[in-house]
């Protein structure tokens, strides 16, 4: 899904670099089904618990409990006169 690419790359991001959490959960977070048919014939698991745990996470980093919270000041641009 092209539209959903934006908005899930902050969450992927985050996943990869800020927690341990495995591929398949992350993958399975974002709704991405896998396309290894072998694999997926075989895991018939959804995960619900360790992905819950995850967006929980999610939402305390997005609310600004967990983590750095890093203040973005505006650009200033000098203007050149002539």
């Amino acid at each position: 899904m092209i539209g959903e690419t934006p908005r899930a790359a902050p969450f992927s991001t985050w996943v990869t670099e800020q927690t341990d959490t495995p591929t398949e959960i992350r993958e399975l977070a974002l709704a991405h089904i896998s396309g290894d048919k072998v694999a997926a014939a075989y895991q018939r698991s959804v995960l619900l618990e360790k992905r819950r745990t995850l967006m929980e996470r999610w939402g305390r980093f997005c609310a600004g409990e967990e983590g750095e919270i890093i203040e973005l000041r505006p650009a200033t641009v000098a203007m050149h006169r002539s």
